[in-house]
């Protein structure tokens, strides 16, 4: 056939598709270079209610209520689909139990006790919100699902970091791609790289009678996380595998038992948790260190 027009295929000639999919990809700065950063969040918020109370010198009753609600953020970016490599839903769970428990004494020799439980799990994983869907991107299909979802979008053709594979184009020497990525200002390191995986805990409990009849229990945990090996930016492994986890992590509880009375028991629980997380990436186009902060 004949070429085109100044060498420029016709607009209506492209993939309607193809189209579409470069309407949530970003453009690419003066230098050519593209940062595709991702957030990783998580949240965990715990409740527990416990009861006890006493019914005469023989009979015991206790109930206990645990919450749990967990929320995973997805690993998108709005507007970017190169932000989708290897994506994470977002998703939540809620765990919800509750524990009653009887006992009832019957002789100094023995001794009854009935207890019941109930466990209830519910989890959720959807699309982030400003994924397009298939039929938005143009794509036929039979039947389209009811959320927007994409599985995955994949770049290919990507080389080998090494610096023995020399990479030639139109019959020139550009050197190997271990050497351009660090004249582009990359630290790629090729061979074995060391890395640290490093975990510190505290525990410290402390427990105060106040009086005969009241009692003061205290709890601290406190834990610390270092990795430097976790899921790499970009699609490019850099310095170990392009970026640092370091994370920190403390809860406080306390409670106050106080003895009303020959019958009755009194048990008040508190407890607080706070993670601090932080990932820090090594790759050199944040101007420094990019940190994302949970």
């Amino acid at each position: 056939g004949l070429p085109f027009t100044n060498n420029q295929i016709p607009v209506s000639r492209f993939d309607p598709a193809s189209v579409n999919v470069l309407k949530y990809l970003p453009i690419p700065g003066p230098d050519g270079r593209l940062s595709i950063p991702r957030r990783i969040g998580t949240q965990d918020d715990q409740l527990i209610v416990k009861v006890d109370q006493l019914f005469g010198d023989k009979d015991q009753l206790n109930a206990r209520y645990y919450i749990d609600n967990f929320h995973n953020d997805p690993t998108y970016t709005e507007g970017n689909l190169l932000s989708y490599r290897n994506p994470t839903l977002e998703a939540g769970t809620r765990m919800q139990n509750f524990v009653a428990g009887w006992t009832k004494t019957i002789s100094p020799t023995m001794l009854n006790e009935v207890r019941g439980g109930y466990n209830r799990v519910f989890s959720r994983r959807f699309p982030p919100s400003g994924v397009p869907s298939m039929q938005q991107l143009g794509v036929r299909l039979p039947i389209y699902p009811t959320l927007p979802s994409i599985s995955e979008i994949n770049a290919n053709n990507f080389v080998t970091i090494d610096d023995t594979t020399p990479v030639i184009y139109a019959g020139q020497n550009f050197g190997t791609a271990a050497q351009i990525l660090r004249n582009a200002g990359f630290p790629v390191q090729t061979g074995h790289s060391r890395y640290r995986i490093q975990s510190s805990q505290f525990l410290g409990k402390v427990d105060h009678t106040l009086n005969p009849n009241n009692l003061l229990t205290t709890r601290l945990n406190w834990a610390k996380d270092l990795n430097e090996n976790i899921e790499p930016f970009g699609g490019i492994v850099a310095r170990s595998r392009g970026a640092v986890l370091n994370s920190h992590d403390v809860m406080f509880a306390a409670s106050e038992t106080s003895v009303r009375s020959s019958k009755m028991v009194n048990e008040m629980r508190f407890q607080v948790a706070l993670r601090d997380q932080t990932v820090r990436s090594l790759d050199p186009l944040c101007g420094g260190d990019c940190t994302l902060e949970n």
